[in-house]
């Protein structure tokens, strides 16, 4: 659990956090985030978080979530490095010969067996 009271804010994700905030930003941001904090419940992104710790110069964190926000916290608990929105996406289907796209190419006129 994250305790927001012992929470360090970065600079950078306060920035995220108020831009990537979706619609028009609450009359109080600060308490927005601060109910969020407190909600937010641990995720594993198993092995994601590697290639996140090579990303980011070695240096582990822990990771929150809560109604499709994504906190990244440092691993001793007392900063919160950024704010990320969490965009699920499906995974474009694999063709035949395993590249991605729509399908099978259309052969060109002379080039037909």
């Amino acid at each position: 659990m994250i305790e927001p009271k012992r929470l360090t804010i970065t600079r950078h994700a306060w920035q995220r956090f108020v831009s990537r905030y979706p619609g028009e930003l609450p009359a109080c941001p600060q308490a927005a985030l601060m109910d969020l904090l407190r909600r937010a419940q641990p995720e594993d992104l198993g092995v994601a978080s590697v290639v996140r710790m090579i990303d980011n110069g070695f240096e582990s964190a822990n990771y929150y979530t809560v109604d499709g926000w994504r906190f990244v916290v440092s691993e001793d608990g007392q900063r919160l490095v950024t704010a990320e929105r969490i965009i699920y996406s499906r995974p474009r289907k694999m063709n035949r010969r395993g590249r991605r796209g729509k399908g099978k190419g259309k052969l060109k006129r002379g080039l037909r067996r």
